[in-house]
């Protein structure tokens, strides 16, 4: 896979100054953060979140607003056509996603939530700052209660890193606030199942 030839949700993120290091190139640990962020971005664009109430979660699916993820670059549609969405959501916006201030205050709220489970990277080449990174996320495996994510990332058209993300769907208890985790909802199984990714 390539720039010119993408495929799952693509994202656009610039390198902010702070990610970078004494050296001028963005921190290792920055790229855990590009592709959480990433993630978080594919959600809202199914109309959900990484973390929501599940009662309004199954009362359907809306539209995200237009949003601004953190460097000033919108994200772009893939090469499918489905939206990306990024930033933080308005509290005027999608009512289905639940600001987590309102979730919190509301102690018999049940929350969904994708806590991770595994994390790694692999670095090609360095990002500096200000430069522009797309990348793609797909999804290459899609179990009952686990979703694993495929992250690519590419400079100017060139692959810089690839890493993956393992997050469990799971339930937060209102009033101890333990996680338990539960089956992936089946909306939510059909929308993440566009973006598996296709055996080669």
């Amino acid at each position: 896979m390539s720039v010119s030839d993408p495929e799952g949700f693509h994202w656009r993120r610039r390198v902010e100054f702070a990610e970078t290091d004494m050296a001028g190139i963005a921190h290792f640990s920055s790229f855990i953060i590009y592709m959480e962020q990433a993630e978080h971005a594919l959600l809202r664009s199914l109309g959900t979140s990484v973390f929501g109430a599940p009662a309004s979660l199954d009362a359907g699916l809306g539209e995200t607003q237009p949003e601004h993820p953190p460097g000033g670059i919108a994200g772009s549609p893939s090469s499918t056509g489905s939206p990306s969405s990024t930033g933080t959501p308005s509290p005027t916006g999608n009512p289905l996603l639940p600001s987590s201030k309102r979730v919190a205050a509301d102690r018999n709220v049940s929350v969904l939530t994708w806590p991770r489970v595994h994390c790694e990277c692999d670095y090609l080449a360095p990002a500096r700052f200000e430069d522009e990174l797309d990348i793609f996320v797909t999804v290459s495996r899609l179990g009952t209660k686990s979703v694993s994510y495929l992250h690519r990332m590419f400079l100017g058209g060139h692959a810089i890193a690839t890493g993956k993300i393992v997050a469990v769907c799971s339930m937060v208890d209102p009033e101890l606030g333990v996680l338990t985790g539960i089956r992936i909802p089946e909306h939510l199984r059909e929308l993440l199942s566009e973006y598996l990714a296709q055996p080669k």
